[in-house]
């Protein structure tokens, strides 16, 4: 479309409703006649230029050439015509002026030449959303573009202006606060790491065998998320030590002394993970308390994802009462600290979370069924570094939740052998606060966050027997199998805009549901008059698109002669 309509004629604007055309030229035949174009309803991106017999001159401003019509149905703002620079600008009531900045001097005239005239235009800057390659940041490339052109943030901008193509693609991508979905749901991982640790308590423990509930194999597969080491092996007395001097009878032959290293409550937490500090068998009332705590290195499953290291621990108690022959309920409160840090120092996430919970279980001849109510309040510190702008960026928003789980585990005797199925479903909701980030030259974002809505079903079974048990000897075969899949029903989306812009975008998760498979085996020989110890154990892990995957094979003997 080529338009005169407008200024210096009587019909005024030419008005515009409906799909954009894809060119549009406005006729400049002086500074008062010239086209205008005033839309309404429009949709679609058309690209704006100059009629080429028209008059332009350095310096001149053409008012109101476009009007409502907004920088996202405009490919550019910025352009090249009759070999001068020309610039939309937005004026205080959103209109459009068109800028002529500055002309080059036409080429003199020359006789004809058998050599064509160049048709190369005069060499101008690249706009950031020429400059980007990757399609997917060609949009966020023209707020920026459009930012610069209305000469806002110009700190910002000028940085921008000096990175090279690469360095630029690799801040739009970082700009646009991918990173903000880790810390989002921090809370509820923390909360879920929580009501995984407590199970190991809340779960039946009359018709296991000895009525001890699950084993040490039991607990760590169902812990185990692709985290697991040598050392916990040992905090569990899976793993043959060297006998002390004072040998005796003790049916716990090797006996570890829980780690006294630390200075402190915290670093005491951080060297005895996953670890009863007060343990009852809780077969009438007693109480509790015990650690727990991981560090898990996470690969990113796309560009859009991010690798990270996540190091957590964390301690609980409570107390249970018998309230009759086959009834229970207990209370527990707890308190966690995590660190997550994502990798090529792109920034942390820190994250100390209350928990509480209560719970009812019923434990009978066949089966044992819990029920537990849990919530949670998480301080949360972020730091988002961007090394292309000299950037550190942070917030602290303060987010909270409840879940409810429910668990159902079946005794059966196949064979003569003990084999427990069991199967559970967690729901969770969180309440996750919006937030503006301080710091940094211009690239704070202001985050609506949805509250996140999650489920987490789990199917497994434990296969536990002690073929032989005597006050001198104990001969042993576990194993373990638990299915899950964690799945946000919401909180998976997310709007964010640099803080003043109220260009609010939305981002998703890389990936709303995770499937993930742990597995244990372990078999275990002591005796007592042998002053012999043997154990076998191995762990497996495997989670979607191989993000956390591990495994752990330990073989170890031990024979004081």
């Amino acid at each position: 479309m080529n338009n005169q309509q407008g200024s210096g004629n009587n019909a005024g604007a030419l008005t515009y409703t409906g799909s954009l055309p894809t060119n549009y030229n406005i006729i400049i035949n002086s500074t008062s006649v010239y086209g205008r174009l005033s839309a309404t309803s429009v949709t679609g991106t058309m690209t704006f230029g100059i009629y080429s017999g028209s008059t332009v001159s350095a310096g001149a401003t053409y008012d109101n050439v476009l009007a409502g019509v907004s920088s996202l149905n405009l490919s550019s703002l910025l352009g090249t015509s009759q070999n001068c620079n020309w610039s939309l600008q937005m004026d205080a009531q959103s209109n459009y002026d068109l800028v002529i900045s500055t002309c080059s001097t036409p080429p003199s005239s020359t006789p004809p030449s058998s050599t064509p005239p160049s048709s190369t235009p005069p060499s101008s800057r690249q706009t950031y959303n020429q400059t980007v390659t990757n399609s997917k940041l060609t949009a966020t490339a023209s707020k920026f573009e459009n930012m610069r052109t209305a000469r806002k943030n110009s700190v910002l901008t000028t940085k921008l202006d000096a990175l090279s193509a690469a360095q630029l693609e690799e801040y739009l991508r970082k700009s646009q606060g991918l990173t903000k979905f880790k810390s989002n749901t921090q809370a509820i991982q923390s909360q879920s790491n929580f009501k995984t640790a407590l199970s190991t308590i809340t779960a039946p423990k009359s018709f296991s065998p000895a009525g001890r509930g699950p084993s040490p194999i039991t607990n760590l597969t169902r812990t185990n998320v692709g985290n697991l080491t040598l050392a916990d092996l040992k905090t569990n007395e899976l793993y043959a030590s060297i006998q002390p001097a004072n040998f005796s009878s003790d049916d716990k032959l090797f006996n570890q002394a829980s780690n006294q290293s630390g200075t402190n409550v915290l670093e005491f937490l951080k060297s005895n993970k996953n670890r009863d500090l007060i343990s009852n068998d809780l077969k009438e009332s007693g109480f509790f308390l015990r650690t727990f705590g991981s560090i898990t290195n996470y690969a990113a499953i796309n560009s859009d994802d991010n690798s990270y290291n996540n190091d957590s621990y964390g301690f609980f108690g409570g107390v249970q009462h018998k309230i009759d022959e086959n009834l229970y309920q207990g209370y527990s409160l707890g308190f966690s600290t995590n660190k997550l840090t994502l990798d090529a120092s792109e920034g942390n996430t820190k994250t100390n979370t209350i928990h509480a919970d209560i719970y009812r279980k019923i434990e009978e001849k066949e089966y044992g069924a819990t029920i537990s109510l849990g919530t949670y309040v998480s301080f949360i510190d972020n730091v988002r570094n961007i090394s292309e702008t000299s950037e550190i960026l942070k917030s602290s928003p303060i987010n909270s939740g409840v879940d409810l789980k429910l668990e159902l585990v079946k005794n059966v005797n196949l064979f003569g052998l003990n084999f427990y199925p069991s199967v559970s479903i967690t729901g969770s909701y969180g309440l996750v606060e919006n937030y503006k980030e301080k710091g940094g030259s211009g690239s704070a974002l202001e985050v609506k966050a949805h509250n996140v809505l999650a489920t987490k079903p789990e199917i497994g079974f434990r296969f536990e027997n002690n073929f032989v048990e005597t006050e001198k000897m104990t001969e042993g075969l576990n194993f373990s199998l638990f299915a899950s899949r964690q799945k946000y029903h919401d909180g998976h989306t997310s709007t964010s805009s640099l803080i003043g812009e109220n260009d609010f975008t939305g981002s998703t998760l890389p990936k709303i549901k995770d499937d993930f498979l742990t597995a244990g085996l372990g078999y275990a020989a002591k005796n007592i008059d042998e002053k012999s110890d043997l154990n076998f154990n191995f762990f497996y892990t495997q989670s979607t698109n191989n993000a956390l995957n591990s495994s752990l094979l330990s073989i170890s003997y031990n024979r004081v002669f």
